[in-house]
This record gives C-alpha cells, structure tokens and sequence, in this order.
C-alpha cells in the first residue's frame, strides 16, 4: 500500500473523528447545528470513499448496507426519534466509515459503530432520567430533545479504540 493509500484509507475515521468537538458542543449550546457545516466533511470524504472502492480497499458488499441503514435512519428521523443534523453525522458514519483503519484497517466498521450507538443509548437513557428529576420533570423526554451527538460520538470513539 502506498503512503498516499495509507492516508487516505484513514482520513475518513480523523474527519469524523474531528467533527465530534464541533457537533457536541453546537448540540449541547444551541440544541442545533447547521446543515452547511457538515459540507466539508463530505466534500473531502466523497472522492476519497470513491477512491478507496475504485481501489479495493473498500468492499462493495458495504454499499447496499449502508444504503439499508440510510432508509432506516432516514425513516427513524421522519418519525421524531432524532434530528436532521443527527442524521446527517449518521450517514456520513454509514458512507464513509467502511473499515476500522486503526491499527490495521479491517471489517466493516459502520456495523460495529451501531452496535456501540445502542450501548451508549442504553447509558443516555438512565443520564436523562436523572437529569429529569433534578430539575423536577417527570418521563424521559428532555427538553429541546435528547443531545444525540453525545451517544452518536461516544459510539464512533469506542468503535475506533476497540473495533
């Protein structure tokens, strides 16, 4: 593999990683983030996942589950279980994180990814109910919604750490 290879195969996992600082703080301030911020991320990651499919690196057999999952999570947003914007970071994790590069690049790393977004969903759950009755309210609902990119970001750092 090349130098060039090397670095491209990885850039997908440091963009996303990059944008969590970014999309956790906009969520947890502002309960938002615009939509033409997330331009960049796929402006520099569509070449290079074109790239790494042309090449091989990535396989083909990625593309119509990542394209289930978009439906699917396309259809959860339609119903109110999370925002544009959390959707937005979702499928940009489903394009463009086939394989887990670190240490070695390996598996289809988006699958792992959701097992872990369930996990972390799992620990929100009883984080938001405490916050609840500290502040007085009853249920789960938190108000503005639930700050998705908490969960969305905790998922994509443990798939990279443990794979």
């Amino acid at each position: 593999m090349t130098p060039i290879t090397e670095l491209l195969i990885r850039l997908p996992a440091f963009s996303l990683l990059a944008y969590i600082p970014l999309v956790c703080y906009l969520d947890l301030k502002r309960r938002t983030v615009e939509h033409y911020l997330w331009l960049p991320l796929w402006i520099v990651n569509v070449p290079v996942a074109l790239y790494l499919y042309h090449e091989g690196l990535y396989t083909v057999a990625a593309i119509p589950l990542s394209l289930i999952i978009g439906a699917f999570l396309y259809l959860a947003m339609r119903r109110g279980m999370f925002n544009g914007a959390d959707l937005l970071y979702l499928w940009a994790i489903s394009a463009f994180f086939i394989i887990n590069p670190f240490p070695v690049p390996h598996g289809i790393a988006f699958v792992g990814f959701y097992i872990y977004l369930v996990a972390a969903m799992l620990l929100t759950i009883p984080v938001v109910m405490v916050l609840n009755v500290r502040a007085g309210r009853k249920g789960f609902q938190y108000p503005g919604g639930i700050p998705m990119m908490l969960p969305i970001s905790a998922a994509l750092l443990m798939t990279v750490a443990f794979g």
